[in-house]
């Protein structure tokens, strides 16, 4: 594979062998819902995008702008020409997205490699930069997320442009890192085989949550059977809310109520995966006694207390939170009643997200304003500052004629001071609800609704460290020690083998020879014979 980006190349040494090794960068894109991301002249954010709407910016005398909305017209003289399609504005360059520097020569992404090692350095395209950068299932592992730094000192010398390189950025050996060592697997491309390694990285906008709008990287030391030439290579992808699932769901009834649906309208029974489209349906009855109402607030929550708490307001002043742009699919989407007897329906249409932390859990948590008229000052729209809503699904009432108000945007309302606090866990007020509660205080209402988040990319990195494990007891005990230690051993088990039937052969032969001995040996009873004694009478003895 032909590295792609930069053309331009740097030669290392790498024990006495020359490796050539060239980058090729992934672009990391803009987009004005992550946190700490923000539009130029106050353009506002298109949640459904991501994009800057330039037509809501505040100057409007500029002809030409870019992807943020900000001046993109050509001005002045720069002192260096600006690289990768960046334009001259003012004397400096103006740089197009995924690209920083005085020149516009520097890429978002960049990773490089030597034989051993790989080198990856990320900038992402923010104003703040609030959250973390870490090897995908190694968040927690010391050494394995990106740390802030700029210029090259103590990088290698294979690293390209190290002096002007800013924001995040980490170098890790292929084996022995910590991190998961990463073994070369060949792929073959237009009849060449490569010996590749790679790495995931995951770019978190939020120390807090997670969304799909999470970026993964994956980087490439690449080289060719045969050939000293190494390539890096980075890709870079939102991440996949297929990868997410199991989200459980359940609300009760009062005056307003709310339900937590799919992106269709039905409601959510099934699992659903993280990341995917759902709707926060706020519906008033017909025969409430109140004709309209708005959202005011809503906050979710990890359903933790104390210190385990985690919160994040996602609604205020009954528009989006500029922190939570990242959760929205559009602004809030009301559906006025068509007729009498029709509902009074407002949509919130979000991504589904959760905490970080031990709790699977997050509780939605808000605060209604009824009206008892549709012409209450209370319920009169607004326009929210820094954000573009689009329409939500088609309802029946849009369908017979009724517009839907693409934002509902009430003027401030003054909360009574009796109002009580959002709580940290539903359920911990009521059993009974299954963490579920409404309570309602003269024209305000509380409505909240807990869902069940399950990650499968922690099942994931518990895979991948189970996998580390069973990989580091096998490579335990290819050690040369162990090896001969059981070799030893086995010599051993051998010997006493040997020695064991030694002995049964003896001990047997021993037998044997007890027993023939004591045959050989038995007295048996002797027949006795008398021999008569043999007398002799001679003639010639007579007389004598």
């Amino acid at each position: 594979m032909a590295p792609v980006g930069r053309d331009h190349m740097t030669t290392i040494i790498l024990l006495a062998t020359f490796v050539v090794a060239a980058s090729a960068q992934a672009v990391l894109d803009f987009d004005c819902r992550r946190q700490g991301a923000q539009c130029d002249d106050g353009a506002k954010c298109d949640v459904t995008q991501g994009d800057c709407d330039c037509a809501t910016a505040t100057t409007g005398t500029i002809t030409t702008r870019d992807y943020k909305c900000g001046d993109n017209s050509e001005s002045g003289t720069c002192t260096a020409l600006c690289e990768n399609s960046g334009v001259c504005v003012l004397s400096m360059c103006n740089c197009p997205e995924s690209y920083y520097g005085d020149r516009c020569q520097m890429n978002r992404v960049q990773v490089d490699c030597d034989g051993s090692s790989m080198f990856l350095n990320v900038n992402p395209d923010v104003n703040t930069f609030s959250g973390t950068i870490f090897v995908v299932g190694q968040e927690t592992t010391p050494g394995c997320n990106l740390t802030a730094g700029t210029g090259g000192t103590g990088l290698g010398n294979f690293i390209e442009n190290k002096d002007d390189l800013d924001g995040y950025r980490i170098q890790l050996e292929h084996t022995g890192s910590g991190c998961g060592d990463i073994t070369p697997e060949d792929e073959t491309e237009n009849g060449v085989t490569y010996k590749v390694r790679k790495r995931q990285f995951l770019v978190r906008h939020s120390v807090d949550f997670m969304t799909s709008l999470d970026q993964v990287i994956t980087s490439e030391c690449r080289r060719a059977e045969g050939s000293t030439q190494i390539y890096s290579t980075a890709s870079v992808v939102e991440q996949n809310n297929n990868d997410f699932t199991d989200v459980n769901v359940d609300s009760d009834v009062e005056t307003v109520t709310m339900a937590v649906q799919n992106a269709d309208g039905s409601p959510i029974s099934d699992p659903v995966q993280l990341g995917a489209d759902m709707m926060l349906v706020f519906t008033l009855a017909a025969g409430s006694g109140f004709e309209d109402f708005h959202v005011s607030s809503c906050e979710a929550n990890n359903t933790e207390a104390d210190t385990e708490s985690k919160t994040l307001q996602f609604i205020e002043d009954s528009c989006p939170s500029a922190t939570a742009y990242s959760l929205f699919r559009s602004g809030l989407t009301k559906e006025p009643a068509a007729a009498a007897d029709d509902p009074v329906v407002v949509k919130v249409n979000m991504k589904v997200f959760r905490f970080l932390g031990s709790s699977d859990k997050v509780a939605f948590v808000c605060d209604i304003v009824l009206c008892d008229a549709a012409s209450d000052p209370q319920c009169a729209d607004k326009e929210c500052s820094g954000v573009v809503a689009s329409d939500a699904t088609t309802s029946p009432s849009t369908a017979s004629g009724t517009t839907a108000n693409p934002l509902v945007n009430p003027q401030p309302v003054t909360q009574p001071t009796t109002q009580p606090a959002t709580p940290a866990n539903p359920a911990a007020t009521n059993p009974a609800n299954s963490g579920r509660k409404k309570r309602a205080a003269g024209d305000h209402q509380r409505v909240d609704s807990t869902i069940t988040v399950y990650d499968p990319a922690e099942a994931t990195g518990q895979a991948i460290k189970k996998l580390e494990e069973k990989i580091a007891e096998k490579e335990c005990m290819n050690q040369p020690e162990i090896v001969a230690c059981i070799a030893v051993l086995a010599v051993a088990v051998v010997l006493l083998l040997l020695l064991s039937i030694i002995l049964v052969l003896r001990l047997m032969r021993s037998r044997q020879k007890v027993a023939s001995s004591q045959q050989a040996n038995s007295v048996r009873p002797v027949e006795t014979m008398r021999i008569p004694r043999l007398e002799l009478h001679h003639p010639y003895n007579q007389g004598c």
